[in-house]
């Protein structure tokens, strides 16, 4: 139902915010990481060209520690899921190549202020 698939995203949200807490200022490896599911969450608040923005944050950093690094199953899938609710290839690409151009703080600082914006008192510190 609506009201079950709301209530596992605002878990997922909440989840995510305690996982903020935790996450060690200087690992970038672990940032990215939280990064993936920051995006695929964004997706869940209709917000799919932020979640190809960070996406492309995540993928120009990995490229920037080298080649090597593993991408999932998962993470296909949820690319392919925010393709799909933005319905708008084009925008995609675009939101993409914007989120290549950011930080890694750009990245935090997007999330932050999302969080900030949220109802309750669930903003990231």
């Amino acid at each position: 139902t609506a009201s079950r698939e709301l209530g596992e995203v605002s878990e997922s949200a909440s989840n995510l915010r305690e996982a903020w807490e935790w996450l060690p200022g200087g690992n970038d490896n672990e940032l990215l990481y939280w990064l993936e599911y920051f995006a695929d969450l964004l997706v869940n608040f209709d917000r799919a060209a932020d979640a190809a923005r960070v996406w492309g944050c995540i993928e120009r950093h990995r490229e920037d520690k080298g080649p090597g690094w593993p991408y999932s199953e998962r993470y296909r899938r949820m690319l392919d899921a925010a393709r799909r609710a933005l319905q708008d290839d084009a925008l995609f690409d675009r939101a993409w190549s914007q989120g290549r151009l950011w930080s890694l703080g750009d990245a935090r600082r997007f999330a932050r202020d999302f969080y900030a914006g949220l109802p309750g008192d669930q903003g990231l510190v």
